[in-house]
């Protein structure tokens, strides 16, 4: 591959995108922790598992995303930028908000139950997803790279900060549950961790930031590098020790992911450019290309592939059969049957993924590609 060619676009970071939303829909499949292997799961509330390493991730490959689409806008007055930010960032959020309330009604003894506005939930993964863009736009555009790397090195000490000292660690203490409580009150939180919290709450807006202004650097940096694999090399170095160092850090500050702590910040950011680093040396630069379409075609229409796996799924919670939701009676009804019950999960998941898989490949081929 020629010079040009690898400053132009990085392969690997179309297939990491695609391997991230995969990875998200198996895993948002996974039918309940009694059925369901343990690294397809979160972290109760403090460690970590696969599951917990993908939605930063998915923030890392957004900021990667922006490392080629900001240079177009260095030279103007901001304002195409600003309002194609705000745009952006609030479809993001509605969508966002869209997929956590969706279908906005439940069934209760055979009868529709319209979900009232005091108990729609504000937050949510695509609503961090927005609000981390704009803000990561903004910090780019008036900062530059110097801005972006003061801001993730400094923010994570500040949040341990916050975390520490109005609160404790705990998922009935902590300061992020105290913001969003005075804030949302209980009703507008997420219900699913036994008392109202959100895992996607306000404050952890600010160590989430810096996963996607990681991504942003490590690849601007490894764009602008004359030297391809000793950029690399590099950014695999930084991996490790950025796993290092989260793991130490974990020792007074624990890694959740629920809770967003600044060591799991850093260990994720590790993995992630460590996961890169191998991705961009194999297939970027030893041009070992076979297979990769199959992620690909995940990372040509991102976001809208992963709202329409949330909103299927929704449905199939939500359809009942003589009083069994759809997503149990198929379950039960075929993979139940043909595997032990965590092997028949993973191969629902899977095959759950693989719908989606062939509606991605489809608008690829009908080159149709949604952006959100």
């Amino acid at each position: 591959m020629s010079k040009n060619q690898l400053q132009n676009r990085y392969l690997a970071i179309d297939v990491m995108r695609g391997m991230t939303v995969a990875l998200m829909i198996v895993v948002n499949m996974s039918i309940s922790s009694q059925l369901s292997y343990s690294q397809l799961l979160h972290a109760t509330w403090f460690g970590f598992t696969l599951t917990d390493a993908i939605f930063p991730t998915f923030l890392f490959v957004v900021g990667s995303s922006m490392a080629f689409t900001m240079p177009r806008y260095e030279n103007g007055n901001g304002n195409e930028l600003f309002i194609k930010t705000i745009k952006r960032a609030f479809l993001i959020f509605l969508f966002g908000f869209i997929v956590s309330n969706f279908p906005f009604f439940h069934l209760k003894n055979g009868e529709i139950i319209l979900q009232s506005f005091d108990n729609l939930r504000f937050l949510g993964v695509l609503q961090r997803i927005g609000i981390c863009f704009a803000l990561a736009t903004l910090i780019i555009h008036f900062t530059g790279k110097k801005g972006a790397l003061i801001y993730s090195i400094l923010s994570l000490p500040v949040y341990w900060f916050l975390i520490s000292q109005f609160g404790d660690y705990s998922l009935e203490h902590n300061a992020a549950l105290k913001l969003d409580l005075a804030i949302f009150g209980a009703s507008h939180l997420y219900k699913g961790e036994g008392i109202p919290f959100d895992p996607e709450g306000l404050l952890g807006i600010i160590p989430s930031l810096a996963n996607l202004l990681s991504g942003y650097l490590v690849v601007n940096f490894l764009r602008n590098a004359s030297d391809k694999k000793n950029a690399n090399f590099k950014i695999i170095t930084l991996g490790i020790f950025l796993i290092i160092i989260g793991n130490i850090w974990a020792q007074f500050f624990p890694i959740s992911k629920k809770l967003w702590t600044s060591s799991y910040v850093c260990l994720t950011i590790g993995i992630d450019c460590l996961v890169l680093g191998l991705l961009v040396y194999f297939i970027d630069i030893c041009d070992l290309k076979k297979g990769t379409y199959y992620f690909e075609v995940f990372g040509k229409n991102t976001l809208f592939i992963y709202i329409f796996a949330e909103i299927l799924m929704s449905i199939l919670w939500t359809i009942q059969i003589n009083g069994t939701e759809l997503m149990m009676v198929i379950y039960n009804d075929i993979f139940a049957k043909v595997a032990p019950i965590k092997i028949a999960s993973l191969l629902f998941s899977l095959m759950f993924m693989q719908l989606c898989w062939f509606i991605a490949y489809w608008l690829d081929k009908k080159k149709i590609y949604i952006k959100i």
